[in-house]
């Protein structure tokens, strides 16, 4: 699984999902994005996308924990 943050320096984590998704090596990768901005549009943009899943910030070691079993019970 890769985590990453929406709202990066440089490339943003929508573009990184991007690049992901269109390499036939990494595309199967899940990418879950991670933001603070939970807008409902942020959060559809990111699952338009291909992301796994959205984490939103701040968040606590069980959420995450919670998050990753999420995203691996479904792929």
């Amino acid at each position: 699984i890769v985590f990453t943050d929406v709202s990066m320096p440089g490339k943003d984590g929508i573009q990184l999902l991007a690049e992901l998704k269109s390499r036939s090596d990494l595309a199967h990768i899940p990418v879950v994005l991670m933001t603070a901005s939970v807008q409902r549009g942020d959060i559809e943009r990111g699952l338009r996308h291909g992301a796994a899943d959205v984490l939103a910030k701040p968040f606590g070691p069980a959420a995450l924990r919670s998050k990753i079993e999420q995203v691996l019970h479904r792929t």
